[in-house]
């Protein structure tokens, strides 16, 4: 059975941790926007693609202190889902930097969701692509991380980028 190991980075609140269980434990999923306790310094869920392959997903916060955490955790990894808090304009520069980074560390496909669009102050996908700098072909898409669909979903559109599964499947 092959691993396929999939790093789940973003600012603080952006939706990692909620993301995570909602993907890999729906029934558990939380419906808060928040866990209490705060941040996590690392999350890890895992399920079953497939016969032939297993999915990890790794949470890694994207602040200077946990750069070292995430050098480690792109390293081997097939794919990067960047989440960005929609309603938090103030995040998009440490999600830039920490995108940059990462892509500069790995060359693996990258899939932004952005959360909280159901928010008053939430920019429009536009301007969160503007932000981020994102690359021509780059996949951008609203995401709950709250809702298990929405959370798998955006999973699966990675997956399908992940040259090791598209190898599989010709």
């Amino acid at each position: 059975m092959q691993t396929i190991k999939i790093i789940v980075a973003g600012a603080y609140g952006a939706g990692k941790s909620t993301f995570i269980q909602s993907v890999c434990c729906p029934e558990r999923a939380p419906s808060a926007r928040h866990r209490p306790g705060g941040a996590s310094a690392l999350d890890l869920g895992r399920f079953l693609l497939d016969e032939d392959h297993v999915v990890n997903l790794y949470a890694a916060p994207v602040q200077q202190r946990f750069a070292y955490l995430c050098e480690i955790l792109i390293k081997d990894a097939q794919g990067l889902i960047m989440l960005v808090d929609g309603s938090r304009p103030e995040t998009f520069c440490e999600a830039r930097e920490a995108l940059d980074r990462l892509r500069g560390l790995a060359d693996v496909p990258v899939v932004t969701g952005v959360t909280r669009r159901d928010a008053p102050s939430a920019c429009r996908l536009e301007a969160v692509r503007e932000e981020l700098n994102l690359r021509e072909g780059d996949l951008l898409v609203e995401c709950d991380p709250r809702r298990a669909e929405s959370a798998s979903g955006l999973t699966r559109k990675l997956l399908t980028r992940v040259p090791l599964l598209r190898q599989n499947a010709a």
